[in-house]
């Protein structure tokens, strides 16, 4: 469910997000109290670009708290040695546990308390689970002698393919799985025959950041990610 009036900004359900957290959720570009208080809106996930910083401060003001920023990173795909596989259904498990822990103490869900450690590694298993269920076009797997180290989802549309998460094993960080698998991801786009591909990370997550660098990507945008809950 979307709201929008003539020069207003708009605010959405999000069903699935309200579904898995068990409350109703929104997102706004600014806090809408009223809007979320007529809609029985649990918590407001707000999404405001870094340099707006009045916006921020009124929704700090307002009880918003900022849980995360935003970095976006894009580049022109290129031809690359690509060693990533795509993915098979065998796979899968092994991929969910990967997805369960890369992530955490580094994205917004684990920084808000309401939101609890364990519920959060669902979340990102669901979203490995559900991406390997057909919501990605692709996913790209990287194996050693014990079997998949890392992967990465993809998306496309006629305009550009994007990256939606990449993890890679724990103990298998920070020595270039992430590139290899930046790199494949980006080699696949270029078949693909789209003008660019995009991926966007979290500001204290700096050795995905040195991975997109490595891989070639700029910034092209930066947000700060709010939440405001409306009751306690």
């Amino acid at each position: 469910m979307t709201t929008r009036s003539a020069g207003e900004p708009s605010a959405e359900l999000l069903s699935f997000d309200s579904e898995f957290w068990g409350v109703r959720i929104a997102k706004a570009p600014t806090l809408m109290d009223d809007w979320a208080l007529e809609n029985t809106i649990g918590c407001m996930w707000l999404l405001i670009p870094a340099h707006e910083q009045a916006d921020i401060h009124r929704a700090e003001q307002n009880g918003a708290r900022i849980m995360d920023v935003r970095v976006e990173y894009e580049r022109r795909p290129g031809p690359n040695l690509a060693y990533a596989r795509p993915y098979n259904k065998t796979d899968v498990d092994q991929l969910a546990a990967i997805s369960r822990t890369a992530f955490r103490g580094l994205t917004r869900f684990y920084a808000d308390p309401r939101f609890p450690n364990e519920r959060c590694d669902d979340l990102y298993e669901n979203w490995l689970r559900q991406s390997a269920d057909g919501w990605a076009e692709q996913i790209l797997v990287l194996d050693d002698h014990d079997g998949p180290v890392g992967f990465v989802t993809i998306h496309a549309d006629d305009d550009h393919a994007w990256i939606g998460i990449i993890a890679v094993k724990e103990g298998m960080r920070q020595g270039g799985v992430g590139v290899e698998l930046v790199r494949s991801a980006e080699d696949w786009a270029l078949h693909r025959k789209v003008p660019r591909i995009t991926v966007a990370t979290q500001g204290c997550n700096i050795g995905a950041q040195r991975t997109f660098q490595k891989a070639g990507f700029r910034v092209t945008q930066t947000d700060v990610w709010l939440h405001r809950w409306f009751y306690d």
